[in-house]
């Protein structure tokens, strides 16, 4: 089984990233990521290809972001690559992953709602 690569972080992305911590509480980026992923994953559009900036600023590692779900956030990754007409390789995944947790993040900052936990969890739902 491939494992992912690290998540590369923009500038744009980690300053994001700092204001999601304020607003919510949540202190650890992985967890953040998690939330964009998977709110950039439920939208059936494809990120734009030039999302994600040049400069890279922060890395998370795939087991720090996926941890104990590791199969289940791949499992999404690759039915995710399958909908975009991708072939299921190492680097697709690393670009589908990267795509939507930029997008995702993008989303949530700008989502007037997430102004603290309970505004994530009202997303979900």
């Amino acid at each position: 089984m491939m494992k992912l690569d690290s998540l590369r972080l923009d500038e744009a992305a980690t300053i994001r990233l700092r204001t999601l911590k304020r607003r919510t509480g949540i202190e650890t980026r992985n967890v953040l990521c998690r939330w964009a992923l998977c709110i950039s994953l439920a939208e059936e559009s494809i990120p734009r290809a030039n999302s994600v900036g040049d400069k890279k600023e922060l890395d998370i590692s795939w087991d720090i972001f996926a941890g104990k779900m590791a199969s289940i956030y791949r499992g999404l990754l690759v039915e995710r690559c399958k909908n975009e007409g991708l072939e299921i390789t190492q680097s697709n995944l690393n670009y589908v992953f990267s795509q939507h947790v930029h997008r995702g993040i993008g989303y949530l900052v700008s989502n007037n709602s997430v102004k603290n936990i309970s505004g994530l969890i009202e997303l979900a739902a």
